[in-house]
């Protein structure tokens, strides 16, 4: 292994860990003691442990869960699946189970009474810490296990898209929980608070596991492409396609530059063509993912 591998592989443990640890704290400090049901294999866990009150450890529950489903994973998935899987469902347990010892009857009480008087804060807190963790956890390329295994299962045996059976298991996770442990308005409330997490963390996942691809991708057709070409590659330093442009008017054909670089960057290179040559045609496009040398790792040359 090179210094570069073993250097992204010590970055996504890190990222991996963070990330499991802070969707073990929504999970414990908020959802837990208010028995808010919102998906997932932690809402299921909240299910189970809320129909036996005396029950204080969901983490346990949490933890058969996780071995059920990894059961699954290699019987109906894969072994691939079922590896890639392991350590993020022994992490959560593990990182529950810490977190419970610091979840005193004070905090439970704490917790509860923010929640009652600033329910919307809560959950949009929490959706923020999970959609993070989540992300943190994506972006390291594990599977978080539980949901997604069952996700798996629907996608290879009724080839059910990932959007539509997420929404189809999280909605009947939040039905059940709410029609068990909630009556009257807290019924209600609990669902739309699920909404309201589901969608929130949803969006801080996405913006975590693309937040390093916040690039543009540059197409430049100039008079001067040589010019231009050689301030990318030197003062840059990045890398210039060149593809052959045929106009559709004028049959001509010209040669057209091709660049992936930050937003700082672009900005800074479309000025210069501009200097360059006023009459360069030049269009963007954000890209939202993007893996080589610069990007998702570091030249092998430095």
């Amino acid at each position: 292994m090179n210094k570069q591998s073993k250097k992204r592989k010590i970055k996504d443990f890190i990222s991996l860990n963070i990330g499991v640890l802070l969707s073990s704290i929504a999970f414990v400090y908020v959802m837990t003691p208010n028995k808010a049901v919102y998906g997932g294999v932690q809402g299921i866990s909240i299910i189970i442990s809320g129909l036996f009150p005396n029950f204080d450890r969901v983490s346990y529950v949490l933890l058969a869960l996780n071995i059920f489903f990894l059961i699954l994973a290699l019987i109906f998935v894969s072994k691939e699946f079922f590896l890639k899987t392991i350590y993020c469902s022994i992490a959560g347990f593990v990182y529950a189970w810490l977190l419970e010892f610091g979840l005193t009857s004070e905090v439970i009480k704490t917790s509860l009474e923010i929640f009652n008087s600033n329910g919307l804060l809560v959950v949009f807190f929490s959706a923020v810490l999970m959609g993070a963790g989540l992300g943190l956890a994506l972006k390291a390329g594990a599977s978080t296990g539980g949901v997604d295994i069952l996700q798996a299962i629907c996608y290879k045996y009724l080839k059910m898209p990932y959007g539509k059976s997420l929404i189809f298991i999280d909605g009947t996770i939040v039905l059940i929980g709410s029609l068990l442990l909630h009556t009257g308005t807290a019924f209600i409330e609990n669902i739309l608070y699920a909404l309201v997490m589901i969608l929130v963390s949803g969006f801080v996942m996405d913006s975590i596991v693309f937040s390093g691809f916040n690039v543009r991708s540059m197409y430049i057709i100039t008079n001067n492409p040589d010019e231009v070409k050689k301030y990318v590659l030197e003062k840059l330093s990045r890398g210039v396609t060149e593809i052959n442009a045929v106009g559709g008017y004028t049959g001509e054909t010209r040669r057209m530059l091709v660049c992936v670089l930050s937003s700082r960057e672009y900005y800074v290179l479309k000025d210069i063509i501009q200097n360059i040559d006023p009459t360069a045609f030049i269009y963007a496009t954000r890209a939202s993912e993007v893996h080589g040398e610069g990007f998702s790792y570091d030249s092998f040359e430095e």
